[in-house]
């Protein structure tokens, strides 16, 4: 209703809708990887797309660098870098989905986690925070007016834009922008029964 309630109030404008994979996908199935066809009814061709967000580390895989890491006597011409780039798979197991990987903050600053594994560091370094890249697929399932690539890169674009800190996102600025929302609502948007009191989801 609040989608639709924009669309009329902003008629010449063009919408993108991002939905969270682990939350909307039970809602609908359209959503899902095992695909559908029911999703959101604000869905148009003229006016708005949607992109499905997934963060999940159990669904999503988390990148990580194959081989040993370089010593100073290994003569290499610097240590390991950081990616910050949008990815898709080399063959199409599954056909549209793109991958953002972005870099930490404290990986990007920390020279010892370039020349070092957590299991090969000096002791002192333990007590930093030895942070991972993160991997957020994107996917979208109606482009609506837009070319499905065009929202791939705006979704990591928006992933570049945190709206207080300089730095990466999990989840384009929208979508984290609304987490905070609910987060910091006193009841977090929980189901209440008849008592009002809290309940479990499918209670």
């Amino acid at each position: 209703m609040a989608v639709e309630q924009l669309l009329a109030r902003e008629p010449r404008a063009k919408a993108v809708l991002f939905l969270d994979a682990m939350g909307c996908r039970r809602f609908w199935n359209g959503l899902a990887d095992t695909g559908g066809d029911i999703l959101p009814d604000c869905a148009r061709e003229d006016r708005l797309a949607i992109v499905r967000t997934r963060t999940e580390d159990d669904e999503v895989p988390r990148a990580a660098r194959v081989g040993d890491f370089p010593h100073e006597s290994d003569l290499q011409p610097k240590p390991p870098g950081t990616t910050d780039a949008l990815y898709q798979l080399e063959k199409e197991d599954y056909p549209g989905a793109r991958w953002y990987v972005s870099p930490s903050l404290t990986m990007n600053r920390q020279g010892e986690h370039r020349k070092h594994s957590r299991f090969t560091c000096d002791k002192k370094e333990l007590k930093k925070n030895w942070h991972a890249m993160t991997m957020t697929e994107f996917w979208s399932p109606f482009p609506g007016p837009f070319k499905a690539e065009s929202l791939y890169k705006l979704s990591a674009v928006l992933c570049r834009h945190a709206p207080t800190w300089i730095g990466t996102l999990e989840r384009p600025s929208p979508m984290h922008l609304a987490k905070a929302i609910v987060e910091d609502h006193p009841d977090k948007y929980e189901a209440r029964n008849a008592e009002g009191q809290t309940v479990e989801s499918g209670e």
